[in-house]
């Protein structure tokens, strides 16, 4: 009886090690690539390279695999780089998954974005983007990141998953049971800062003397004093009249916070009797005329997205609703309706989205990587509509930074 007992025993101790590098190669194999070239990027690697290894849930292929073939993809690729060029990396480094960290400097403002792409779906699997606060450590900032990622707690070092220690020697009457499983890492809470308080948003006017009825495209909206709530940013005509004074007309432009538009009004010249033919109009009255118009036309605001399709696809209920999915995520940080981006990609009959590339880029290369992101975030889509016949219809859409966040 000792003999078998001492010949389990044995056997146990020498499938240990086996069964600890089964489990080891059953992970998945993970690169880390670093897009652009922020400040310590090899700090910053190495620091991500390290936390997923520790996380138990990753093996790490070598640093230098990924760098040869980053070096010919970064000669190949160029403006914005797809999940798609990302999963064509990690596949010829040998990875299963690619964890890629993107910082972008917009008008003042870091952006950093976190996600883990699969090289056999290639598109993103997680995801994460947050603004870098002024004074922020990049390296410290992106381990949480990676930790909310993977559901583990903001901040905290993952737990390492460690091999089951040997039993001690046999015992004749003596049985020490298996140590508990430690407790599953907690979901990371992510706290957004504080969004700064609204500005008055108004237009006021006043007139000398007071009292003048006041007009804004072509809507009375009292007397002075008084005061207006634009709609949008733009243009306006305002015209000021008041009984035995010139009527007053300006133009004006309002960008935000508080305008103040005053008026100096000027006594009306002497009436003459009509005549019993009817007098043209005179010349000023058509500049005038010309004036408002002119006005009203530029004070229409400019779209944001414009969204068309090629083939024979012609349902426009649904391209309304890619449209509005996008504009969600379409948040620049700027005011320029000078400038567009144009998108192009495919949408296939599950509501997937492939092949997502600039068009025509904007001249900005910020801009052109925030239109490609918000195209990312919105899928997928709803599938397409049953009576449509092909299995995949191309989406073009143009994106401009005309609205604020």
């Amino acid at each position: 009886m000792k003999k078998l007992t001492f010949f389990l025993i044995t056997a146990l101790f020498a499938a240990l090690p086996a069964a600890y590098a089964q489990s080891q190669t059953e992970k998945p194999k993970a690169a880390v690539y670093i897009m652009g070239n922020p400040e310590g990027r090899d700090a910053l690697r190495m620091a991500v390279n390290n936390y997923l290894i520790k996380s138990g849930q990753y093996q790490m292929i070598a640093v230098d695999a990924i760098d040869v073939v980053a070096k010919e993809h970064t000669r190949q690729m160029s403006g914005s780089v797809s999940d798609a060029q990302i999963a064509k990396l990690g596949q010829d480094a040998g990875a299963k998954y690619v964890c890629v960290v993107e910082r972008t400097e917009l008008e003042g403002v870091s952006y950093v974005a976190t996600r883990m792409v699969s090289v056999e779906s290639k598109v993103a699997e997680l995801s994460e983007m947050a603004v870098l606060p002024k004074g922020g450590i990049i390296i410290d900032f992106v381990k949480k990141q990676v930790g909310a990622m993977l559901g583990m707690e903001a901040g905290a070092q993952p737990a390492v998953a460690a091999p089951t220690p040997p039993p001690p020697p046999p015992q004749p009457t003596v049985y020490t049971a298996p140590a508990a499983p430690s407790p599953p890492p907690q979901p990371a809470v992510y706290t957004a800062p504080a969004a700064p308080p609204p500005k008055a948003e108004q237009i006021a006017f006043t007139s000398n003397p007071s009292g003048a009825a006041v007009n804004v495209n072509g809507k009375n909206i009292g007397v002075t004093p008084c005061s207006f709530k634009p709609g949008a940013r733009g243009k306006y005509t305002v015209v000021v009249s008041m009984s035995g004074y010139e009527k007053a007309t300006k133009i004006v432009e309002f960008e935000g916070g508080t305008l103040n538009v005053p008026f100096n009004l000027s006594l009306s010249k002497t009436t003459v009797a009509p005549s019993k033919t009817t007098a043209a109009p005179s010349p000023t009255d058509q500049e005038l005329a010309t004036q408002e118009l002119a006005a009203l036309m530029n004070a229409l605001p400019v779209p944001s997205t414009q969204i068309s399709t090629s083939g024979e696809f012609k349902s426009h209920v649904y391209l309304n609703v890619v449209r509005t999915k996008i504009e969600r995520n379409w948040n620049p940080n700027i005011l320029n309706d000078k400038i567009a981006v144009m998108i192009s990609f495919e949408i296939h009959s599950d509501g997937s989205v492939h092949a997502i590339r600039v068009a025509r880029s904007s001249g900005e290369d910020a801009i052109d990587r925030l239109g490609v992101w918000a195209i990312e975030r919105s899928s997928p889509f709803p599938k397409l509509p049953p009576n449509f016949e092909g299995d995949k219809v191309e989406i073009t859409i143009t994106l401009r930074p005309t609205k604020y966040r």
